[in-house]
């Protein structure tokens, strides 16, 4: 077992490499083109950079998003189960997943475990290997797919995103033609290299996170035999051992009293970190930002920075967390505002008409899945989840300007 988490550590950090070459070379070549086109073409729009990065078809961090609405599909397809289904709580669809109460439910219940086998490595921090993932708790993919059933066809991702690589072809063609004839050939092989790596981000970030799950399953097993031996006492405790403390304890050279009192103290800790802003910059020295509760003000704008181009308007839903997510069914329409999105976060994507986040450059998840399903998004409005926007304000926000500004509810007329 230990043996097996050494080899899976091994892999993911080799896996990790590549998604590292991907992610840097990525964005240090748009940033080459975004400087080349303010040369050749100095008045160009300012979202040109990012739209011909996008629309790129079957980016692996969209795939989520796709198969959750296949499976809203299903569910649509049998009348009697979408009725039902609008009206169950999530651990009530999941018992009848586990025992199918009918032919509808056998039938939702076989497109639901393919959607696991293929997907169920997927979670949020998923490449955190002390999280649960999807095929051990399928909570949040219950929860899209209510928000995903709600959805008229208009937000169907395969047509979205075909809409996006029309755009994006289209744009390619006059940007390529407003270059000089000998800067044509050139940038159009870089331009298509960012395209590349942009995409290869994605694919080796699930790839990486795939890796990382390796790990899990034989930390599970050592946990277990721990607590038989009454070294710790629950099986997640182990993910609050030091590496080097895995195998003494294995060993029954930590007794249970000296374990327990280092995994209490090291669970202090966490839960005080949850408290803090992650530094934008690891350098030392650095001090941590607490997260502390905005005062919301009526009416406001805040300067972000735009990740998706487009404009949308609608009532913000605050989601502050995967498992805040769960008890809310996000409506079509509603802009979605959270501290961060990555790529197993993105079904929620698919009702919201807009985003706004906390974190994140145009490369992170939440801007490239935005941007393949033209959904308009801005990033970096600090404290937007954490009481400056608070739940049925009007938020108005611009993907490329990156303003957002906040409003009253409406009311609506007697």
């Amino acid at each position: 077992l230990l043996r097996a988490v050494d080899e899976a550590t091994d892999l993911s950090g080799r896996v990790f490499a590549s998604h590292y070459y991907n992610s840097t070379a990525g964005g240090e070549l748009l940033s080459a083109l975004n400087k080349r086109l303010d040369t050749q073409v100095p008045d160009h729009p300012a979202d040109w950079g990012t739209r011909i990065s996008s629309g790129l078809s079957d980016v692996e961090s969209s795939r989520p998003a796709k198969a959750i609405w296949d499976l809203s599909r299903v569910i649509k397809g049998l009348p009697v189960l979408a009725d039902t289904f609008a009206t169950l709580s999530t651990e009530e669809i999941l018992e009848n997943l586990n025992v199918p109460s009918s032919p509808d439910w056998k039938t939702f219940k076989s497109a639901f475990d393919r959607f696991i086998e293929e997907l169920g490595y997927r979670g949020q921090r998923e490449t955190d290997p002390s999280q649960k993932t999807w095929n051990e708790n399928s909570s949040f993919v219950i929860s899209s797919l209510k928000g995903n059933l709600a959805a008229s066809d208009d937000r169907n991702p395969y047509i979205l995103e075909e809409k996006q690589v029309a755009e994006r072809e289209s744009l390619e063609i006059q940007i390529v033609g407003a270059f000089s004839e000998e800067e044509q050939s050139s940038f159009s092989r870089d331009l298509s290299l960012v395209q590349e790596l942009t995409s290869g981000r994605e694919y080796t970030k699930a790839s990486w996170a795939m890796s990382c799950r390796t790990c899990r399953p034989p930390m599970i097993e050592l946990g277990t035999r721990l607590v038989d031996r009454n070294i710790i006492k629950d099986i997640e405790d182990i993910f609050f051992l030091l590496y080097d403390e895995v195998e003494p304890a294995i060993n029954g050279e930590l007794s249970g009293g000296d374990t327990q009192q280092k995994i209490e103290e090291r669970k202090g800790v966490y839960e005080k970190l949850k408290g803090y802003f992650p530094p934008v910059l690891f350098e030392r020295p650095f001090e941590l930002e607490p997260i502390t509760e905005q005062e919301a003000v009526s009416e406001a704008t805040y300067e972000g920075q735009g990740i998706s181009p487009g404009v949308a308007s609608g009532p913000a839903r605050i989601v502050r967390s995967v498992e805040e997510a769960l008890d809310i069914d996000l409506q079509p329409g509603e802009i979605l505002i959270a501290p961060f999105t990555d790529a197993p976060w993105t079904p929620l994507f698919i009702p919201a008409a807009g985003v706004v986040v906390e974190t994140g450059g145009v490369l992170s998840h939440a801007a490239t899945v935005a941007r393949e399903f033209g959904i308009p998004a801005v990033s970096n409005v600090r404290g937007a989840a954490s009481g400056l926007i608070v739940n049925g304000s009007i938020v108005s926000l611009d993907g490329v300007s990156g303003e957002v500004t906040v409003r009253p509810p409406e009311t609506p007329e007697l």
